[in-house]
């Protein structure tokens, strides 16, 4: 792969959405429509001559004519149609540099090749096969984009093999055929005699245009699922898309491998670099399965059009809204529908910015990583310049990390809306990959499966480790390392469960592991009512200490107050727990469950806080789009605002060495547990008694 891998991080181990969401502002309906069509037409000619399967050599290209002449070697002429692939020796070329080549040929010299790609064959052939969505026939999402797209694609799969059934998409077909074949992507197919597998060997594709589809894979009506193994690929698309109507990561279009309608894609031993906006490596959607081994995946991202509208609207976003605190156009994988799977094993994904592995528009999907890393670019200023999260869950996604390293920017992982599932743990024995059953309404049927090299997860994160700002459980085993910039967790008025176990450690350089907070983005003023749009929008607190300074929401009885907890056993941690909710949205409660085997030292505490990025010094009051990194990095102080509720739990022989000031409204030490800390219960010194448990305003102390 590129070299880029090796020189990405500032260090080799960084020491202590995109999604679809609204950010706050709830989730935009997606239809997902199976790509099947009822429709019988047969395959249509298009409006003008088209070219023959396998391409044609290009004679010249006359561009005064609208649209552009292309005279072809056997004496015959077509139309310029913008779904035409332009292939020179080994290279897919853009359009552009398709008529200098031409006009350099027809003048004697003899075109050049783009850089970096060479090939031995000369001539310039031109191709006439794509598939153009329509509303009843789309793959994957269906977007707005979608009704734009023309899918040049190199093999399409279904059941029978490449070109096999086409009775999905038969109706939007140009040419005689849909794939544009070997002489474009290069490698050997072959295809099981049921007509269900179909192997692609040594698939070789260099591709300088926005959004050539190499493999398409799609399932059909058949009993039989499709099935695509893809062996030792190299695809390079080297495209710059804008994002403007080119590509759409929602849909797959321009994606390097898409699967779509259950169908199963196992790729092994792939080498995949993608440049451009909205470019991904992998994409998978609508029930299907991917299976990922012994890769390397890279997604460079490019240059947003100029004008574009920062927003959560599918329909548009081709960056992540900003009110996530991150940036960037580009992820390496997206998973999408419902109850899909995507399954990483014994490979390295790296993203510049945005996101690594992504869920989005998708409901119960399930993201395995086993003895892989999770890469992104850590070569510029970790606040301001370095970017993006290593993955997203949203619409209650299972995610599993076994043995997995995460070296990134602003977040390991992003949980947002739906009861989200996140399991970092060792890759011990046998690894399987469930999907999700909506019939039983349970993850209950195994998709593939691997054997672990008994490797520790990892998550280095410049900054946060779990972002989750809508819901989600949260569990370390085995042994796992966060190590993190901020916070371990920061959790943002959702409903979270951190359960930390086996000797699983956190190293935190501000010495925060969980620190609660109102959500940015829904106490963000919108001034001119955009919406899902967040150009305009911004957030402004107070100058001083919440609380102190008047700003206290009106939380009423706490009724509707959401509710977080984290529990630790067998491990010894050393950090702050902070809840500094209730002061611009309704307040959350925190439960502190520390039982046998947990030691904690630290504070635990209700708190005041406010915006800073430098530790106190400068409070960030007004945070614009501009300073979206500001988001989530706040300072913290002890304080009770009468409705960010903090009750702690001593169990079994835990301990808890009392740092500082920390206030807590329950106190429950068990008859085996330590508290090691002054205790005063409503203003007076308390002893307290193993068993009963203290309530009001409880201060406790350090000794």
């Amino acid at each position: 792969m590129n070299g880029k891998l090796k020189t990405i991080c500032k260090e080799a181990v960084v020491v202590a959405l995109a999604v679809v969401m609204v950010v706050g502002f709830g989730m935009p309906s997606l239809s997902y429509l199976g790509g099947q069509n009822t429709s019988t037409s047969s395959v249509y000619a298009a409006d003008t001559a088209v070219v023959p399967a396998g391409g044609a050599v290009v004679k010249s290209i006359d561009t005064s004519t609208d649209p552009a002449t292309i005279a072809l070697d056997d004496g015959t002429s077509v139309s310029y149609d913008s779904g035409m692939t332009f292939m020179y020796g080994s290279s897919e070329v853009t359009y552009a540099r398709a008529q200098k080549i031409s006009a350099s040929a027809s003048s004697g010299g003899g075109g050049g090749m783009p850089p970096g790609m060479g090939g031995a064959t000369k001539s310039l052939k031109v191709y006439n096969q794509y598939f153009k969505p329509d509303k009843i026939t789309v793959f994957g999402s269906n977007t707005n984009k979608v009704g734009t797209a023309k899918f040049r694609i190199g093999y399409y799969i279904t059941n029978g093999g490449v070109d096999g059934d086409t009775s999905a998409i038969k109706s939007g077909i140009t040419g005689s055929t849909l794939s544009l074949g070997s002489d474009v992507v290069g490698g050997t197919t072959t295809t099981s005699t049921d007509g269900q597998t179909t192997t692609v060997n040594g698939l070789t594709v260099n591709s300088y245009s926005d959004n050539l589809n190499p493999l398409v894979i799609q399932g059909t009506d058949s009993a039989k699922q499709t099935v695509a193994k893809i062996n030792n690929a190299t695809i390079n698309l080297l495209g710059k898309s804008d994002g403007n109507g080119t590509v759409c990561d929602f849909s797959g279009w321009g994606a390097a491998i898409s699967t779509y309608d259950n169908a199963k894609t196992i790729i092994d031993n792939a080498d995949i670099h993608t440049t451009g906006v909205a470019r991904c490596a992998v994409e998978g959607d609508d029930g299907s399965d991917t299976i990922i081994k012994n890769s390397d995946l890279a997604a460079d991202g490019g240059t947003t059009y100029s004008g574009y509208e920062n927003s959560a609207n599918t329909e548009l976003m081709v960056e992540p809204p900003w009110v996530l605190g991150i940036v960037g156009n580009a992820r390496t994988t997206n998973l999408l529908g419902t109850a899909s799977t995507m399954s990483v094993y014994n490979t390295t994904a790296y993203a510049t910015k945005w996101g690594v592995l992504s869920t989005d528009g998708c409901s119960n999907v399930n993201l395995t990583t086993v003895d892989s890393t999770v890469n992104m670019d850590l070569s510029g200023n970790n606040l301001t310049e370095d970017s993006g999260y290593g993955t997203y869950a949203i619409g209650s996604a299972l995610e599993n990390f076994y043995g997995t390293t995460f070296n990134v920017s602003t977040y390991g992982t992003i949980c947002a809306n739906g009861d989200n599932v996140l399991n970092y743990a060792a890759s011990k024995g046998t690894i399987k990959t469930y999907k999700y059953n909506t019939t039983t309404k349970k993850y209950d049927t195994v998709v593939s499966s691997t054997t672990g090299k008994n490797k520790k997860s990892t998550v280095n994160s410049e900054n946060f480790g779990v972002d989750i700002w809508g819901g989600g459980t949260v569990n370390l085993k085995d042994g796992t390392t966060f190590n993190t910039g901020n916070a371990a967790f920061l959790v943002k008025s959702g409903t979270a469960s951190i359960n930390i176990t086996d000797k699983s450690k956190i190293n935190s350089k501000n010495g925060v592991i969980m620190q609660v907070m109102d959500n940015e983005d829904s106490a963000a003023t919108d001034p001119e009512g955009e919406g899902m749009t967040f150009t305009r929008k911004y957030y402004s607190e107070k100058k001083g200490w919440a609380g102190e300074n008047g700003q206290v929401y009106s939380n009423g009885d706490g009724s509707k107050n959401t509710k977080s907890s984290i529990s630790v056993s067998n491990s010894t941690l050393k950090g702050n727990i902070y809840n500094g909710s209730g002061y611009q949205q309704q307040a959350e409660t925190l439960t502190v469950n520390l039982k046998s085997g947990a030691k904690i030292t630290g504070k635990i505490s209700a708190t005041s806080i406010k915006h800073s990025t430098d530790g106190g010094k400068t409070q960030n009051r007004y945070i614009t789009q501009g300073k979206y990194y500001q988001f989530g990095h706040v300072v913290n102080k002890a304080y009770y605002n009468k409705a960010n509720n903090v009750t702690v739990k001593l169990t079994g022989n835990a301990v808890w060495k009392v740092t500082g000031t920390s206030i807590v409204t329950s106190l429950n030490v068990g008859s085996k547990a330590k508290l090691q800390g002054k205790v005063y219960v409503n203003g007076k010194l308390t002893k307290v008694k193993a068993g009963k448990t203290y309530t009001g305003k409880i201060t406790v102390k350090k000794l």
